[in-house]
């Protein structure tokens, strides 16, 4: 219901450089709507601010590829 204020809080974290808590607020948007390809985007992209290669990161594939 408020997935949507979540994906932003998790972009607003990875701003203010928390990775750790954005990731887990991320993860937690596509346990509950795993087609969010917003929150999949944000959470790719806050994983290769962690330093992660594209090999590392561990993203839920079936969104991607149904």
């Amino acid at each position: 219901r408020w997935l949507a204020a979540y994906n932003t809080l998790g972009v607003l974290y990875r701003r203010k450089g928390l990775l750790a808590p954005a990731e887990a607020v991320l993860r937690s948007v596509l346990d509950r709507e795993p087609a969010n390809v917003q929150a999949l985007s944000n959470l790719i992209d806050n994983a290769l601010k962690h330093g992660a290669s594209g090999g590392q990161v561990n993203v839920p594939l079936t969104v991607i590829v149904p």
